[in-house]
């Protein structure tokens, strides 16, 4: 806090140290006090979900005679933003839909993706990140497919698909199986349809 900052800053600076590296900054910052520099490296505590703020690595060269700070940018955006072709990537269900994007977002901590495509049936993306293996990244998943206004509202395709899913919770694996292409042949029904009505 800016009031503790002053008086924290004051009592090391009487300690004689040549750096003090201080958190609770989201920028970086270096001043002095005497023979004293303070800096903040930065940091992401407190931000929410997606932003970012550079962090710092902080390298301190001390010697009797110079004193040379080098703050580097250490670290990368921790939220990568993606769209992702369910289509092109054959995604058949949400445990094809979890491996593919562990193995494309290999290596990122987090990731925020918008499903774009034809699906082959609306995809229930909180059941996604059962499917993921450990060490997947975090994903905010946002279904923008030409199925994603399905669940809402209550036409007959929204309730068809929701007595399908009803079904399948607590189903074994073969029922499960059976269920999900009794889905896949519904939506491919109603999008029969939905071409005819429009002709």
């Amino acid at each position: 806090r800016e009031g503790s900052r002053s008086l924290l800053s004051a009592d090391l600076g009487e300690l004689g140290l040549d750096c003090v590296v201080l958190g609770g900054r989201h920028d970086y910052q270096e001043y002095e006090i005497g023979n004293t520099t303070f800096v903040y490296p930065g940091a992401l505590c407190g931000l929410t979900y997606g932003d970012w703020d550079e962090r710092f690595l902080v390298f301190a060269n001390l010697d009797d005679e110079v004193k040379n700070i080098d703050p580097r940018v250490w670290d990368a955006p921790p939220i990568v933003e993606a769209k992702f072709e369910v289509a092109s990537e054959a995604v058949a269900d949400e445990s094809s839909l979890a491996a593919h994007l562990a193995e494309k977002f290999s290596g990122v901590a987090m990731a925020r993706v918008t499903l774009t495509g034809t699906a082959p049936y609306p995809f229930d993306l909180d059941v996604v990140p059962q499917h993921l293996p450990e060490g997947a990244p975090l994903f905010d998943l946002i279904d923008d497919t030409d199925l994603s206004d399905v669940m809402a509202g209550s036409t007959m395709q929204q309730r068809f698909v929701a007595q399908i899913r009803e079904k399948m919770d607590g189903a074994d694996t073969a029922t499960k199986r059976k269920l999900r292409h009794a889905l896949r042949i519904g939506v491919a029904r109603f999008r029969e349809l939905e071409v005819s009505d429009a002709a």
